[in-house]
């Protein structure tokens, strides 16, 4: 299970800096160039957003979440390396706390009991559904080209989830499926095909959205909202 806390803990161990240490120097060992650091900074904040996401769902079916909270601005001072300069030497043990990451670790192995994984076939089902959206978009010279140039960029974002879903995690996949889902239905209300369309998005809803929001608390009412 690519849960969003699991990855996060992951990537903060790496990064990790010894007293005296800096930020960019320390990130730079990890990740090799500064072009990636920036790239996995970024996918760490999207761990970030969707912690909170879930912490606001167990918040909702009345579980604890205060010591997970209580952790969660520590976690985004680490990712972001705020308020201190990347550069310079960091003094003492700022971003290389045990306890923050316990909590951390605690909340992941909350959510890998709570969600359950994404299978081979419900990604092959998703592969699949992105190859149907990728055909039709190809076919349908109907669309607007606004529409044609949004729904490209929507299908690389979810493909590059997809792809490196073990980077990425469920809730990012979930997050581009959605846009996904508010895309094809605007393609099917504009294109003179809108069969086509609507078939897609009735396999992009049964089994592939509502498989995903089956595993994650909430968003059953969430998929609801973006359906029409």
């Amino acid at each position: 299970m690519a849960n969003p806390a699991a990855l996060l803990l992951l990537q903060l161990e790496r990064w990790r800096v010894s007293p005296g240490g800096g930020v960019r120097n320390t990130r730079l060992e990890v990740q090799g160039t500064d072009d990636e650091v920036l790239r996995q900074t970024l996918i760490a904040t999207g761990y970030l957003r969707d912690i909170e996401e879930l912490l606001a769902g167990m918040d909702a079916a009345g579980r604890r979440t205060r010591s997970f909270r209580s952790a969660l601005p520590r976690w985004q001072s680490w990712v972001l390396a705020y308020p201190h300069s990347w550069v310079h030497a960091i003094p003492g043990a700022v971003f290389d706390s045990d306890h923050d990451l316990d909590v951390l670790e605690n909340l992941a192995d909350t959510l890998d009991r709570d969600l359950p994984s994404l299978g081979e076939k419900d990604r092959t089902d998703i592969a699949n559904t992105l190859d149907d959206v990728r055909s039709a978009l190809a076919d349908d010279h109907s669309l607007p080209l606004p529409l044609r140039q949004h729904l490209n960029g929507v299908l690389r974002h979810a493909s590059n989830c997809l792809e490196d879903y073990e980077l990425y995690g469920d809730f990012e996949l979930r997050t581009a499926l959605d846009r996904l889902l508010v895309s094809v239905n605007a393609a099917g209300t504009a294109s003179k095909d809108p069969g086509r369309w609507q078939k897609i998005r009735e396999n992009l809803i049964y089994p592939v959205m509502v498989g995903l929001a089956l595993q994650i608390p909430g968003s059953i009412s969430h998929l609801g909202e973006i359906m029409p």
